[in-house]
């Protein structure tokens, strides 16, 4: 598992033990969370036919709703939809850490990404690759250090995102939402909605591993991080909360988290220099500088020859 960064954040990383995780919101990839999104909403859509055309059928629409019309379910689903982003940026935003999977023996496995080299330019970048295992202990010791809702590690799905949504949970919630709304026509506190829990899985869960297949070389691996943040004047988790962080980037403040802040080496095996001008210089200073840190890790140039 390998994690690409500038030559910089690859000794910010050595140095502090931590890695960042950027708010989905800011990341270069415009399409985050909306692939989930533009399949959840028809299904919604269709929850809410169902429901209607069944209340229909029992002559209860009068008086309730009986301009059972496309646009209402359209609306009533983006409503939700909407619902569920707000609740989610507020009590439990999702920040997303990401690396790559490389076959052992492969091109990429010795050398890195051509993509990934390309997107760092003039700064040089760097491959750093990770003890799977051990890192999987580090994350486990980063929720017992806070309160997330939750925190994960997966692969991306390129293709049938279809198959990763279940159909008939969110059609249930559209349904369930009728219900409660014609029983309560002044409104209801969707809040404690049974099966709400499943939208906000299938948004901020299932969501950001949902990639156009266009990205499929990179093979990504994500970090899901949704830390649990206290609602206003209350507390409720006894562990201490993630604080927020932000770094500005072309004057916008960008919101990030440090993951492993709770202190311990991260398990790094072998660091990939990347093809850059200096490139033998920036090797030799890593070799310099793990060794002063009394750290065991491979320091190897890609050889592949593109100069930035």
């Amino acid at each position: 598992m390998f994690h690409y960064t500038t030559n910089d954040g690859a000794l910010g990383i050595i140095g502090s033990g931590q890695i960042f995780a950027t708010h989905y919101k800011y990341l270069n990839d415009s399409l985050e969370l909306k692939i989930a999104e533009s399949l959840i909403s028809p299904l919604l859509e269709q929850g809410f036919k169902s429901a209607y055309d069944e209340l229909s059928a029992a002559g209860e629409l009068k008086g309730f709703a009986e301009d059972n019309n496309i646009d209402i379910f359209q609306q009533q689903a983006e409503f939700l939809i909407r619902k569920s982003f707000d609740a989610g940026d507020y009590l439990s935003p999702v920040f997303l850490a990401s690396f790559c999977e490389h076959d052992p023996g492969s091109l990429q496995w010795d050398h890195g990404l051509l993509s990934q080299w390309r997107g760092y330019g003039s700064q040089g970048g760097c491959a750093l690759e990770f003890d799977v295992d051990l890192f999987q202990e580090k994350l486990n010791a980063e929720e017992k250090a806070h309160p997330y809702s939750p925190i994960a590690i997966g692969n991306v799905i390129y293709d049938d995102h279809s198959t990763c949504i279940d159909e008939v949970k969110i059609q249930d919630i559209a349904k369930l939402f009728v219900r409660r709304l014609r029983a309560k026509s002044h409104g209801i506190d969707i809040s404690d909605l049974p099966g709400l829990d499943d939208l906000h899985d299938a948004l901020f869960l299932i969501g950001p591993k949902l990639k156009h297949k266009s990205f499929m070389e990179e093979k990504e691996v994500r970090i899901i991080a949704a830390p649990a943040l206290n609602p206003r004047g209350k507390k409720i988790y006894d562990k201490p909360e993630k604080k927020i962080e932000y770094r500005m980037k072309n004057g916008v403040p960008v919101p990030y988290i440090k993951l492993f802040d709770h202190g311990g080496e991260l398990p790094i095996v072998r660091i990939i220099v990347g093809p850059q001008r200096e490139q033998s210089n920036v090797v030799q200073a890593l070799r310099l500088i793990l060794r002063s840190r009394k750290t065991e890790i491979e320091v190897v140039a890609s050889a592949i020859s593109f100069i930035p």
